[in-house]
C-alpha cells in the first residue's frame, strides 16, 4: 500500500495524507491505518514476520477495501490484471 501510494502522489506529504487522498478524507479504514500499515509495515520488530503468513481477519475487509478502491480506476486496475493473468470483464 505504501509504495502503490508513493507510486500514486510521489511528493513528502506523510503516509496519512497520502492515505487521506486516496481513500477520502476521514475515509481511512482503521485497520488499515494503524494496524496494517504500522505494525505490518516493512516487517517491523523482527524478519521472521515477513516468512510467516498472516491470519487476521480484518486482513481481508481491508483487503476488499482497498480492491474497490482500486476498481474505480479502471484502465490501470484493468491493467493490473493483466498483468497477473487475470481478464475480468469491468463493469
Amino acid at each position: 500500500m505504501e509504495i502503490y501510494l508513493y507510486y500514486r502522489y510521489p511528493d513528502a506529504s506523510s503516509d496519512h495524507c497520502k492515505m487521506e487522498k486516496f481513500f477520502g478524507e476521514g475515509k481511512i479504514p482503521v485497520i488499515l491505518s494503524e494496524r496494517i500499515n504500522n505494525e505490518y509495515s516493512h516487517l517491523s520488530g523482527t524478519i521472521e514476520r515477513g516468512s510467516m503468513p498472516i491470519e487476521v481477519p480484518e486482513m481481508v475487509t481491508a483487503a476488499k477495501y482497498i480492491i474497490s478502491k482500486l476498481r474505480a480506476e479502471k484502465d490501470q486496475f484493468a491493467a493490473l490484471l493483466n498483468s497477473i493473468g487475470v481478464n475480468e470483464t469491468l463493469q
